[in-house]
């Protein structure tokens, strides 16, 4: 159990992270409302930062100095991924509702 406790502190880091993008596509979505795309920005732009510590350490995967950049590879992945699934629930939430065109009901 000891050991499973020294790797949750990890875990808060990435709650933190989460909590952080999902705020941030929030603040966009409600300054930036007109525009679709743009609440999808701050996971891309997490995703995209994770990916560069990723191959930023590519050719030295296996040394103790790339463990540093191999995490915040993951944490700021998921914290992306996080980021956009909110984004697209605001989408769905916020999807304006068409009205049926079609057969008009009898008034009989």
């Amino acid at each position: 159990m000891d050991e499973l406790l020294k790797h949750l502190d990890n875990w808060e880091v990435v709650l933190y992270i989460s909590l952080a993008c999902i705020v941030l596509t929030v603040v966009v979505n409600l300054i930036f409302g007109k525009y679709r795309f743009v609440k999808y920005i701050p996971g891309m732009i997490f995703i995209f930062v994770g990916l560069f510590n990723f191959f930023s350490v590519l050719d030295s995967l296996t040394e103790a100095e790339s463990i540093n950049n191999l995490s915040l590879f993951i944490l700021l992945v998921v914290g992306g991924i996080i980021g956009l699934l909110s984004a697209l629930i605001i989408g769905i939430y916020n999807k304006p509702i068409k009205k049926k065109k079609g057969i008009k009901a009898d008034k009989d």
